[in-house]
């Protein structure tokens, strides 16, 4: 720490740090933390322009300095000590830098650093940057220096995501040129992501949010990022994330800047969307069993999906559905939620091609209901006609009802309707007031106008 007293001069606080110190590398880590504990960065000067000295005395005394302040104290700390130190002035990705600013040989230097020599070797020294924070006293060093090309395109992971040890396995560089579609692959072993978030904004920083997507998988904890322009131009993409299942507010983790020069003939926008498809975070709590088949992106070619997820016990579970373009009348009854043992099956019709966003709520503990999965689906071709699901009763599912046939809300007139139950608890059935016995797994029920027909396995009392 800091001595009592007014420091005259730097050999004197060159003398007082090292006093007890028995090598160059103890003298240097004191330099450091004096440094970093007693200097405050010059926000000041750095936002107005408006410089002030930046000479090692008198930054020791004001105790306030920008980068180049900062390393010419270092520096001469280190020269009254008879420790080999040098001021390095070069190019930085500090506050308020994004992928699209690009630096060359030919522009000012925003940064200033040291590089020291100890037991034998040169080491960087960052102090204006350990000033800021502390974070295990990390220090970077290089195999071997990178030209400036280099530099500009290499990203810029944020201190969370150094901290939750986030690798990008797809795109190292912060600039990226595309066609089309990009693919942008990010995973973590040392924590758990509850939640991710991609924004894409155009060059006058308009949300796209109809653009860009992220899905788990293929593995937990690992995700993709896919983004599809709808101009040729360049675009800023940012990747969110948080650790904690709670906090609503994600961190961002890295920065992209993106070039397009080629988009799709066809782009049907995804629904809005600020949260990743695939299971949610601690979905298991809900009920779903272990190892259960629940794909975060689904594509469509007939017109409908049935998805069977398997449980451990009854669940109570309610379905949204959310049309990329916008508001189709009475959505919700294009999804059924049947019960079966051991199993949830959900039907969905599509009634319109394009994207959908499929959500399942399941009813926790505390009686409330929370999004357990949310799916991305892709219907090509959608069902013609399109009707409705029947409406389901709670009691169906509570005594595990599949219905078979027929899948629609509307049915024709005059026609025979064969209506087709299965349920393991069934004993006998009754449609308009008229009661049927089962006789089998299979109840058969046929309607013509206003009378009942029998078919099949039952008899009526």
């Amino acid at each position: 720490m800091a001595p009592n007293y007014k420091e005259p001069t730097v050999l004197k606080l060159a003398q007082y740090l090292r006093r007890e110190c028995s090598s160059d590398l103890e003298k240097i880590r004191a330099f450091y933390i004096w440094i970093t504990n007693n200097v405050h960065y010059d926000t000041e000067s750095h936002f107005s322009g408006r410089s002030r000295p930046v000479d090692a005395l008198t930054v020791m005394k004001c105790k306030v300095s920008v980068c180049e302040g900062y390393a010419n104290l270092f520096a001469e700390l280190c020269n009254c000590s008879n420790i080999h130190a040098k001021i390095i002035p070069g190019f930085a990705k500090g506050f308020g830098h994004t992928p699209a600013k690009r630096f060359n040989y030919r522009g000012s230097i925003n940064h200033t650093w040291n590089a020291v020599y100890v037991d034998d070797e040169w080491h960087f020294m960052e102090c204006t940057w350990g000033a800021g924070y502390i974070d295990k006293n990390k220090r970077f060093l290089l195999p071997k220096s990178i030209d400036l090309k280099t530099f500009n395109l290499n990203i810029k992971p944020t201190n969370k995501s150094l901290e939750w040890g986030i690798e990008y396995e797809s795109h190292k560089s912060a600039v990226i040129d595309c066609a089309k579609e990009l693919v942008v692959k990010f995973k973590t072993d040392l924590v758990k992501l509850c939640d991710t978030s991609v924004y894409l904004m155009d060059i006058d920083g308009n949300m796209l949010q109809h653009h860009a997507i992220v899905l788990n998988g293929p593995y937990d904890n690992a995700f993709k990022a896919i983004i599809r322009p709808p101009k040729v131009g360049g675009y800023s993409v940012k990747l969110f994330a948080t650790t904690s299942a709670d906090n609503k507010v994600l961190s961002l983790i890295n920065e992209y800047f993106v070039r397009c020069r080629e988009i799709e003939r066809r782009l049907d926008p995804y629904p809005e969307y600020y949260g990743y498809y695939g299971p949610v975070h601690g979905y298991l709590d809900f009920g779903i069993s272990k190892g259960a088949d629940i794909r975060p992106f689904y594509e469509v070619h007939d017109g409908f999906i049935d998805l069977l997820i398997p449980v451990d016990y009854d669940v109570d579970v309610t379905a949204r559905l959310t049309y990329s373009h916008g508001e189709i009348p009475n959505m919700d009854d294009f999804v059924m939620i049947q019960a079966i043992p051991k199993s949830m099956v959900v039907n969905v019709k599509f009634p319109k091609s394009g994207y959908y966003k499929l959500t399942l709520s399941f009813k926790n503990d505390k009686g409330n209901y929370r999004e357990a999965i949310n799916c991305l689906i892709n219907c090509i071709r959608p069902s013609k006609p399109c009707y409705p699901y029947p409406k389901t009763l709670r009691h169906a599912r509570e005594l595990k009802c599949h219905l078979i046939q027929p899948l629609s809300q509307i049915l024709p007139c005059n026609k025979n309707i064969t209506i087709k139950i299965t349920c393991e608890n069934m004993i006998a059935v009754m449609v308009r007031k008229h009661k049927f016995k089962r006789i089998g797994k299979n109840i058969g029920i046929s309607h013509l106008k206003r009378q009942i027909w029998v078919k099949g396995l039952l008899s009526m009392d």
